[in-house]
């Protein structure tokens, strides 16, 4: 549940489902709420969300889907039965595509991006509009590798900006984007610098993981795996913006582009 023009679940949209909850519904049926992406969820809307799950009303049921349980609260967490779902291959994701249409190289590729989520590779192959904003947080990952520390640390001020509480909860998600881009881009790097065959997240971006991985090594490329990961936590804990950022670009190497 969320508003075409909402980024991040809120207090409200909590405050309307648990009042739609608490209505009688026609025939006595059972009703379910779906709550897709908890994790980027404010922490007022998962406070408020607390309430509903200690006192349920009669024939609900919830279903809150994060991407980690320790992204949410731990007093949600202990009032739900967590369970772990496994990615789809890719290579049923893909045939799934070409019935639909899609190209067998496209198909390989949107598989590739959704990281085994059917319902992401869906979305991806109507959004060219999100497929361009990856391919450029990709383009300035490879820019800013070997940019000048002042440049780095400008896009960094750019980015987090200095913004009014919802604007800043927008910010943040659009943080998390760009370092979930620089974060894969990075695990196909370590990937191609231990010689692993397996399929990569980025198969588009190969010569550019193939780069990192030459000008870095096994070892670079898992510690700047580690760097953006470790950044990544932070923002989602409600880390400054700007001040994490900064302290990423001084963990990551410098590499000349080409």
């Amino acid at each position: 549940m969320r508003a075409e023009n909402e980024t991040l679940l809120g207090i409200d949209a909590i405050r309307d489902l648990r009042r739609r909850l608490a209505l009688s519904s026609f025939g006595g049926s059972w009703r379910v709420a779906l709550l897709t992406d908890f994790q980027d969820a404010t922490i007022e809307a998962q406070n408020a969300l607390l309430k509903t799950l200690e006192e349920p009303a009669p024939k609900v049921v919830l279903i809150v889907v994060a991407l980690q349980a320790d992204l949410l609260l731990a007093t949600i967490v202990s009032r739900c039965e967590v369970l772990g779902l496994r990615p789809v291959p890719a290579g049923s994701i893909a045939a799934a595509l070409e019935a639909r249409g899609e190209t067998a190289e496209r198909a390989r590729l949107l598989a590739a991006l959704s990281g085994g989520r059917p319902g992401l590779a869906l979305r991806l192959a109507s959004d060219q509009e999100a497929l361009d904003l990856r391919s450029k947080q990709l383009d300035d990952l490879r820019t800013l590798l070997g940019a000048s520390r002042a440049a780095q640390f400008a896009f960094a001020e750019a980015l987090a900006g200095r913004r009014r509480d919802l604007e800043l909860e927008v910010k943040r998600r659009e943080t998390l984007s760009v370092l979930e881009t620089w974060l894969s881009l990075w695990r196909d790097a370590l990937l191609v610098a231990s010689g692993a065959e397996v399929t990569l997240a980025n198969p588009d971006w190969a010569a550019e993981a193939e780069r990192l991985a030459e000008s870095v090594g096994l070892e670079g490329a898992r510690q700047a795996l580690a760097a953006v990961d470790r950044t990544l936590d932070a923002v989602r804990r409600n880390a400054n913006l700007q001040l994490a950022l900064e302290t990423l670009f001084l963990d990551l190497p410098r590499i000349p582009n080409r």
